[in-house]
């Protein structure tokens, strides 16, 4: 369960800005989390709130919000989403524009974290 590290991290970092922006308590917070990460935002929650238990961050309000996949094809540079044939285990790497397989993945590989709110 990476989910557990990952969380752990979060709330680590989270209390690291609190500090040096001086708020004594955090209020909310929001992620974005790649689908390609695997990361499932309900267990990344419950984690996220076990490991704050005790810190400014705990209370605070979580949203997490998913970052779908999108390509970016080395033939023409068109970015597009990735065609799912049935989930993300069933996929297709191919640009929708040239039909090339020369593509990478632009963006659905990261956990961000967007804003944090708190209190002085």
């Amino acid at each position: 369960m990476h989910e557990l590290s990952l969380a752990t991290s979060v709330v680590e970092y989270i209390q690291k800005v609190a500090g040096e922006n001086g708020l004594a308590k955090v209020c909310e917070y929001k992620l974005e989390v790649g689908d390609m990460t695997h990361i499932e935002p309900w267990q990344l929650r419950y984690c996220l709130t076990m490991v704050s238990k005790g810190t400014v961050v705990e209370g605070a309000r979580i949203h997490i919000r998913r970052r779908r996949v999108a390509l970016k094809c080395r033939n023409c540079g068109r970015v597009s989403a990735l065609k799912l044939v049935k989930s993300l285990a069933n996929f297709e790497l191919r640009c929708p524009r040239c039909n090339s397989e020369e593509v990478e993945i632009d963006k659905g590989r990261e956990l961000t974290l967007i804003r944090i709110r708190g209190t002085k």
